[in-house]
């Protein structure tokens, strides 16, 4: 099995996972995932948890006050992540796989995106 191959096959099964947690904690049971107020709604979200990783930056990394052993910031970035995964599962989207796919594009693409240094 490819690196790929193994990579699809686990954050596709922790993205199932995710969802089933979530459903089993009343977010979203009775909802149409697909429709654009809820996808809207979960991509507001999404953005709220990188918001909150800036400000744990900006806090200059505080501990997390939930999880030990890690900083703030890792677990905002953790739950971005958990929020994407959550969407792409309900929405019918193997995430790994379009990310395997959007690393491979970005190989061929040139330095800085053909870009200048800023």
């Amino acid at each position: 099995m490819s690196v790929e191959d193994y990579f699809v096959s686990h954050v596709d099964c922790m993205a199932r996972e995710i969802t089933v947690n979530s459903k089993a904690k009343g977010f979203g049971v009775d909802k149409d995932d697909t429709d654009i107020n809820v996808v809207g709604l979960r991509l507001a979200l999404i953005h709220s948890e990188v918001s909150e990783a800036l400000e744990a930056a900006r806090k200059d990394y505080p501990a997390s006050e939930k999880i030990p052993d890690i900083g703030n910031f890792e677990e905002e970035l953790a739950d971005t992540v958990i929020r994407c995964m959550d969407l792409a599962n309900r929405m019918g989207i193997s995430l790994g796989e379009a990310i395997v796919k959007k690393v491979a594009y970005n190989r061929t693409r040139p330095y800085m995106h053909g870009g200048k240094k800023a």
